[in-house]
């Protein structure tokens, strides 16, 4: 792919600026901050989104002197693109902000920043503009490593720079490793899974299964000497003569003399009068048990008894209690009833009262319209409907008079209140009689307690007599027990002794077990031991054969695979060598910067033909390298130039 032109607008402080390329090499003068990274910049964002070292969150925006943002700005970046294929695109991006009206706000707020994508000037959607770029160009770790020079060897994590390597070569399989030389036929039977039917373990999983095992086995053997030396130190010293059969005769000789002293002693503590006296006790503490049983029994009786009749006595004063309540409540209902019927006849006999003295009204005769006199017809009609609602009206309230407010009622309904109040008063009377009763039955509720006087006297009188012939037993039997003290004593030491023999036995059969394992587990570790080595053979065999392959792929350019560790062993790496002046191969870092630049060009030549892509290749500082490793691929060197003011473009030929 060729860059045919790259124009920007509002890029990153770079106003306006339109380099034509044409597809050839290039160099862009400047000075510093005028804006040379920032083209090679802009042509990253245009293909990944991301500054040039994948700068998440890369925004073009330009800034004033401040640091701060300008605002109402559009930020271009296009470039015109020759394809591998000969195909000619345009691809080009705008940022701009985005303004918001609030609701009931005149004014509109920045509300952030949107990007548009366009495709020879068709606008498309930013996933498929990135496809586009991922299927026709490259991806964004490949736009990277084909475009910055020092990308591969400086900036790419050095597992991520190997696996590519490794991947460019082709990859070397276990087998062909474990091929490639017969101080490796070993290891497949080495890595085989136990019980697995062929399958086998990967080196590394073997490296890792065989330095935990490693590692288990020295502590357990570091272990083992102390363990063996503490058992040795357990065992007791014993007299020679003392023998396991020996000892457990003497215990059964002691212990038949044992059984005799015990059975002699046992004969001399053997009384009828003791025997007897203790059936006596007996007796009577079953005596003392039956009585206490019948008095609880009698007192439990009398209780449920009484209990009872407090329980029943209690319903009645309920039921009384009840009743009074009941009368009572009656008795305020019948007051409110005859109250109100009090009320509804001193009300109905004022309302006939007022209606009995309404008389004729001479005015109704007059004609309300002319002011005449009417017609004595009229008059008399006018007059019998006034003295016909009249009557009427008063029949009307005599009839309510008698139905609901006759004297009768109110009399009637007095005596029912009075009978009331009677019938409540005679049963909160019966109440207090009856609690008078309750509260008599549950002072004499709580039970009598079991008297128990002459029963302890009389086990007083036994416990006596008993004493005495204890006594006189004990003073028998001192001597007989002072010879089992000491027999006991002596089957004792005896157990101790056998004890002691069994234990010694018991430590050295232990100390031949740990002695055992401590060979076996020697002999596992120099199996794990010799694991390891034919793993760590073949590491270095792997790194020698990859080495051999990834740098015959490269004219100078190195790659050191991995580092010998203090112990002898190898650690994964993945450093770019360069040669010196001199020759010698030196680290990346450590080399000088035309060295570096040239190292990039190469690497990226290499590279191109993985990823079958040829990209515009960007160096940085160009300044520092007079000459240029000369390579297919488009390249465009930013040069440092004091005292230029502006960006300068010069095209190669």
């Amino acid at each position: 792919m060729k860059l045919q032109s790259l124009t920007l607008t509002n890029f990153q402080g770079i106003k306006s600026l339109k380099l034509e390329l044409n597809g050839h090499d290039a160099s862009i003068y400047g000075e510093n901050a005028t804006g040379k990274t920032t083209i090679y910049n802009a042509f990253a964002w245009l293909l990944t989104g991301k500054s040039g070292t994948g700068e998440k969150n890369y925004s073009p925006k330009t800034r004033d002197d401040k640091g701060g943002e300008v605002h109402n700005l559009d930020h271009c970046a296009e470039a015109v693109l020759k394809l591998d294929g000969g195909a000619v695109v345009t691809l080009k991006k705008i940022y701009h902000e985005v303004y918001k009206k609030k609701r009931g706000s005149a004014d509109s707020d920045y509300a952030g920043n949107t990007i548009d994508h366009y495709i020879d000037g068709v606008p498309t959607k930013e996933k498929l503009y990135a496809k586009y770029i991922q299927d026709n160009i490259a991806g964004e770790e490949g736009l990277r490593m084909l475009t910055m020079i020092d990308y591969f060897l400086k900036t790419m994590h050095w597992k991520e720079r190997r696996a590519v390597l490794v991947d460019l070569c082709g990859g070397i399989s276990d087998e062909e490793i474990m091929q490639s030389g017969e101080s490796l036929h070993e290891l497949p039977d080495v890595l085989a899974i136990p019980g697995s039917d062929g399958r086998r373990y990967s080196v590394d999983e073997y490296r890792k299964i065989a330095v935990a095992r490693k590692a288990e086995i020295n502590k357990r053997l570091d272990n083992l000497p102390e363990r063996i030396d503490e058992a040795t130190r357990s065992i007791p010293d014993l007299a020679e003569s003392l023998s396991v059969d020996g000892i457990r005769r003497a215990i059964e000789e002691v212990n038949r003399d044992l059984n005799e002293l015990r059975g002699r002693r046992e004969m001399l503590t053997a009384s009828s009068e003791a025997d007897r006296i203790n059936a006596e006790l007996v007796q009577l503490q079953a005596e003392r048990e039956d009585a206490r049983s019948r008095h609880n029994e009698q007192e439990a009786q009398r209780f449920a008894y009484m209990q009872k009749q407090v329980t029943e006595i209690g319903s009645q004063i309920a039921d009384h209690t009840a009743n009074a309540a009941e009368m009572e409540n009656r008795s305020a209902a019948l007051s409110r009833s005859k109250e109100e019927i009090a009320h509804t006849r001193k009300r109905l006999l004022q309302d006939w009262n007022d209606t009995y003295a309404k008389v004729w009204n001479p005015e109704a005769e007059i004609c309300p319209t002319c002011g005449q006199r009417l017609q004595e017809d009229r008059i008399e009609a006018l007059r019998a409907d006034f003295n016909e609602q009249r009557s009427h009206r008063l029949e009307e309230i005599t009839q309510k008079g008698k139905g609901k407010a006759s004297e009768t009622i109110i009399c009637k309904m007095a005596d029912e209140i009075k009978r009331c109040l009677e019938s409540a008063a005679a049963e909160r009377d019966s109440v207090v009689q009856l609690e008078a009763q309750r509260d008599n039955l549950t002072a004499q509720i709580n039970p009598a307690p079991f008297d128990s006087v002459d029963f302890d006297r009389r086990k007083q009188e036994l416990f006596m007599r008993l004493k005495d012939i204890n006594e006189t037993v004990a003073s028998r039997t001192i001597e007989v027990d002072e010879r089992i003290s000491e027999l006991e004593h002596y089957v004792q030491s005896l157990n101790h002794d056998l004890m002691e023999i069994e234990l010694a036995e018991r430590q050295s059969t232990r100390i031949k077990e740990l002695e055992r394992e401590e060979k076996t587990l020697a002999e596992e570790y120099e199996q794990v031991e010799r694991g390891l080595f034919l793993c760590e053979q073949f590491v270095r065999r792997k790194v020698t054969l990859l080495d051999e392959r990834i740098n015959g792929m490269f004219s100078s350019v190195r790659f050191k695979l991995c580092e010998e560790q203090l112990n002898g062993g190898l650690k994964d790496c993945c450093e770019g060598m360069i040669p010196s002046p001199d020759g010698a191969l030196v680290a990346y870092p450590d080399a000088n910067s035309a060295a570096k630049i040239n190292a990039g060009m190469e690497v990226i030549q290499a590279l191109s033909g993985y990823f079958h892509a040829d990209l515009p290749v960007f160096v940085d500082n160009a300044e520092s390298i007079t000459h240029l490793t000369p390579i297919k691929q488009q390249v465009i060197r930013l040069v440092v130039l004091e005292g230029a003011d502006s960006i300068r473009l010069e095209v190669s030929a």
